[in-house]
């Protein structure tokens, strides 16, 4: 709350207010009022919350929240269709609906309350009854309810240290093997999480060697999810062969799918995974155990990231359509092994036969064919609804968010928008829409009547906001439409009583970046708080876009991009690298420039507050008179803090959030403009270090630099380095080298450069040509959309 309303201050008074009071949107809004910029550690725990990823996009799902998605796009995520459920594993860490020792829970009662409590509440309350001698004793539902809700508090410090005294005192006890052994899986799993994939072995050899407990197939699962993601292929064979050998690993077929998924999916060690398949399949003392169907699926997976075409063919005709095969191929098994086949080029004869195959196999089988299938085959769009309205399919709005997915992304956007209206057209007839009314009483009627014609016509379908948010997202990237266009389909969504999710407000974000309108970016985050949406790394991108394209940027704007962020890392989300690279480029704006050559009246200027610098105090890592960096001129608050943020960048467990060419890019030309060339020279060779090859825009900065600073000799030494990098120069690279020579008075380089430069001249035109089409190409794009936005404005005025 703080940050919206600091984020108030800075916004002109008159504010364009999203959902309008009164209306039945606004009345769901109230009804859902949740404040949901919090630290975690604050928030209750819910036994019954899942939280899960799909294709690079977080999927928050809570007993007391709406449905979300996470990231821009919904249609990467409706592709994948049936696909995604056939690597559906089992959770790596001990939940109460996977006991793998039985119903421990059943006709037990918990004595510690859990539901709607702070950890820090359960906790004391479990050392509580620990101390208490006239207490209850706990059972194995107390202690692993706890460690579960320290497990689920991953992100807090205690964690770690709470289950490992949770595990001293059930060591102690001595009769508590099976909660022991759960509470070590879970004490691994927030190793993993805390990317330590050591400390977590220690805990399952521990188990492993220990004469009084045992591993679980979780042990094994959770293992094996740890090492896909921090250890090697080595690790994960090492592990089943070391197992196997003292016939300690697990007979469960869903343990052997994940090991085949470490190897095959994740490495690419096709071959071992096969030998483990034969393994199984001819074992004859029914000591292992056989297949099934989610396990061939596994395999085909395999052969697909594998790229084996050919291979995935001959293991479905040999293993799944011989006569012998007591396995009967699923719709997820079909839409693998069409996705598997399109690795084959356009023009082999051997994939359009074999889909042929696969569409007349499915139809002996009596499977249904839905849009997934269609779409796996290369199926147009508007065909393939074609073909399943002439089959009798009864459609449902997934088949329609599928193929409207694939239009949008085969650039058939007319054809999308024509699926579109067909799905609203017959949602409207069926619901009508949800009008605007203040009486609840008449709400509750017209929910009534919508939800008695639905019954009486079943086969109709709506759009729901996977639709509106495939359409969204393809408008809002669609240069040739202007961004009122998102913003009326959203209200339309609104009308028709679609609830909005994370995908939604991204798309709204977006389009406030293209427009530039602060004000309703701001609203929409307020829906979001009012709705308890949870943002993401997506909703930070897009709201730090919509303040870069202000064209001027003010204090209040950055203060408000702060409170943001510092926010959602509070929550638990934590920037990307895109993240990053937004926010030290809307920093950098706000960094003093200083000439060295006027320190006294730089340091005047800074004193006086003359300069633009938003963290010049201590406080916030400002500077000080008594402390003069590297070239001799004081670092602004600004800049430290730019640096403090590089620092975190850097030392980020996750490679998603590192520094990459923008990031140094940003940093460099900053310092540099802010009279810290040694400091940009660091960064340069921290890029090096880790491999990232600057162009010579870079080189060019940094010799600027060091001309100014008078140091010349280092402008030489750039110099040979972009030609040991075989970075080519351009004419501004020239003339700066030429300049140190002449000062340096090295006549002999002088003139050897100067050869060059003829030589080179062909290339330098070419350079200066295509940039001038590149600026060319901006500006009209530039002057489109201010066009556009100008017809928007007199069209609402």
């Amino acid at each position: 709350m703080a940050f919206l309303r600091l984020i108030r201050r800075s916004l002109p008074s008159k504010f364009a207010k999203v959902g309008p009071e009164g209306s039945h949107y606004h009345n769901v809004i109230q009804q859902q009022r949740h404040p949901v910029f919090i630290h975690p550690t604050m928030l209750p725990i819910r036994t019954s919350c899942s939280i899960f990823c799909a294709n690079q996009r977080q999927f928050y799902n809570t007993t007391t929240a709406t449905d979300q998605r996470g990231g821009s796009s919904t249609a990467a995520t409706t592709e994948a269709g049936i696909a995604a459920a056939s690597l559906e594993l089992p959770e790596n860490s001990d939940d109460t609906t996977d006991l793998e020792d039985g119903d421990l829970f059943n006709g037990n009662t918990t004595l510690i309350k859990i539901e709607g409590r702070t950890t820090d509440e359960i906790w004391a309350d479990y050392l509580h009854h620990l101390e208490d001698p006239n207490a209850t004793d706990l059972n194995d539902c107390d202690y692993i309810s706890v460690c579960m809700a320290m497990k689920n508090d991953k992100h807090s410090p205690t964690s770690i240290k709470r289950i490992q005294t949770l595990l001293r005192h059930l060591n102690e006890r001595g009769d508590r093997s099976v909660s022991f052994t759960r509470c070590c899986n879970m004490l691994m799993y927030l190793y993993l999480e805390q990317r330590d994939l050591n400390s977590a072995r220690l805990v399952f050899d521990g188990l492993l060697r220990s004469d009084k407990y045992q591993l679980s197939y979780v042990s094994v699962n959770t293992l094996l999810s740890g090492i896909a993601q921090l250890g090697t292929a080595k690790d994960a064979l090492a592990l089943y062969n070391s197992l196997s050998r003292q016939d300690l690993f697990p007979n469960s077929i869903d343990t052997y799918r994940r090991l085949i998924k470490v190897l095959g999916v994740d490495f690419g060690h096709v071959d071992p995974c096969v030998s483990i398949f034969e393994k199984l399949m001819n074992d004859t003392s029914g000591g292992l155990p056989t297949p099934n169907i989610a396990f061939y699926n596994t395999m085909l997976i395999m052969y697909r990231f594998a790229k084996q075409p050919d291979r995935a063919w001959a293991f479905y005709c040999q293993s799944l359509m011989s006569d012998g095969s007591s396995v009967t191929p699923d719709l997820a098994t079909y839409y693998t092994l069409l996705k598997t086949l399109h690795q084959l080029e356009d023009g082999d004869s051997n994939r359009t036969t074999r889909i042929q195959t696969i569409y007349q196999d499915m139809r002996r089988l009596g499977l249904k064919i839905t849009a997934s299938h269609y779409q796996a085959m290369g199926w147009d769009a508007l065909e393939a609804l074609r073909a399943l309205k002439k089959d009798g399919s009864q459609l449902t709005v997934n088949d329609y968010n599928i193929l409207i997915a694939s239009a949008v992304k085969n650039n058939k956007f007319e054809d999308a928008l024509a699926m579109f209206q067909e799905l609203w057209k017959e949602g409207d007839g069926a619901n009508g829409g949800v009008h605007d009314n203040d009486n609840g009483i008449e709400q509750q009627q017209q929910q009534q009547q919508q939800q008695q014609q639905q019954q009486q016509q079943p086969n109709r379908v709506s759009p729901d906001v996977y639709t509106y948010g495939i359409i969204m997202d393809a408008l809002v990237k669609d240069i040739e439409q202007s961004a009122a266009v998102v913003y009326d389909v959203y209200e339309e969504m609104k009308q028709q009583g679609v609830l909005p999710d994370v995908v939604v407000y991204s798309c709204l974000l977006q389009a406030c970046s293209r427009d530039g309108s602060m004000d309703r970016a701001v609203g929409y985050l307020e829906e979001m708080q009012e709705f308890k949406i949870r943002p993401n790394t997506y909703i930070l991108n897009n709201f730090l876009g919509v303040i870069s394209q202000k064209p001027v940027k003010e204090k209040q704007d950055m203060y408000c991009a702060r409170a943001l962020w510092d926010q959602m890392i509070a929550i638990g989300v934590y920037p990307d690298t895109r993240a990053f690279n937004q926010y030290l480029s809307l920093l950098s704006q706000f960094v003093p420039t200083v000439d060295p050559k006027e320190i006294q009246s730089a340091l005047s200027r800074m004193e006086d507050g003359g300069d633009l610098d938003l963290f010049s105090d201590d406080k916030h890592g400002g500077h000080n008179n008594s402390s003069i960096p590297m070239g001799g001129i004081p670092m602004s608050g600004t800049a430290k803090y730019m640096m403090n943020i590089y620092r975190t960048m850097r030392h980020s467990k996750g490679k998603l959030s590192r520094p990459d060419f923008l990031s140094y890019s940003i940093l460099i030309n900053t310092m540099v403009a802010q009279g810290q060339t040694r400091q940009a020279m660091v960064l340069f060779r921290d890029a090096q270090t880790v491999k990232k090859k600057m162009g010579v825009d870079i080189y060019n900065t940094i010799m600027q630099g060091l001309l100014r600073d008078n140091d010349l000799h280092q402008v030489m030494h750039m110099w040979q380095d972009m030609k040991a990098n075989r970075v080519l120069p351009n004419r501004v690279t020239y003339d700066l080298v030429l300049d140190a020579c002449e000062q340096l008075h090295l006549a002999e380089s002088f003139t050897t450069i100067m050869q060059q430069r003829e030589l080179d001249n062909a290339r330098l035109a070419r350079l200066e040509e295509a940039r001038e089409r590149r600026w060319t190409r901006s500006k009209s794009i530039k002057q489109r959309h201010h066009r556009d936005s100008a017809s928007d404005q007199q069209n609402l005025d």
